[in-house]
């Protein structure tokens, strides 16, 4: 079952195993696809799209997830 969530930040698809987070900001967005199983969670890809343009987020992906972690803990408080 597909289930969609909307929130000032980011956008939350929850689909089985699997999470896919927009991070959306002024004209582009940062997306994660997490995989969950048991309780670890790994994240299975990263990317971006500005302006039209985009793709893979290559490198440290976690320490992304952090910043953008630390950003959703900023917004909630």
């Amino acid at each position: 079952m597909k289930t969609i969530a909307n929130y000032d930040l980011m956008e939350v698809i929850s689909e089985d195993n699997k999470d896919t987070i927009n991070f959306n900001h002024s004209s582009g967005k940062v997306t994660f696809v997490l995989t969950f199983k048991g309780e670890e969670i790994t994240i299975d890809s990263a990317y971006w799209r500005h302006l039209g343009y985009g793709g893979a987020i290559k490198g440290d992906q976690a320490k992304l997830w952090k910043i953008f972690n630390q950003k959703i803990k900023k917004k909630l408080n």
